[in-house]
């Protein structure tokens, strides 16, 4: 099914088949069958790795977001920490200079 200048092996197949899944395609090997069903295949499994690829990028950026969002929550919860501690402190300065 795939070709170089030696004989395809497994490993070369298995390499041509990972790099069309990840849409990389060099170009070093390329389809020596262009059977229609060679083709449908070949098609097939690139559209699979298109899929693959944009699942892994759609959970880094769910990943990143998630991690964002609880940034924010930590930073609004330092916040609020910080403004009761100093409403305390205020009103503990202004209990004082009454008496």
């Amino acid at each position: 099914v795939v070709s170089t200048q030696s004989t395809g092996t497994f490993v070369m197949s298995l390499y041509f088949y990972v790099i069309s899944m990840t849409t990389v395609g060099f170009g070093d090997i390329t389809l020596i069958d262009h059977t229609v069903l060679a083709l449908i295949r070949v098609l097939f499994v690139f559209c699979i790795g298109l899929v693959m690829v944009s699942l892994v990028f759609n959970a880094i950026r769910e990943l990143a977001a998630a991690y964002q969002r609880r940034l924010l929550e930590l930073s609004h919860s330092v916040v609020n920490k910080t403004l009761e501690l100093a409403k305390s402190h205020k009103m503990k300065t202004l209990g004082s200079n009454a008496i």
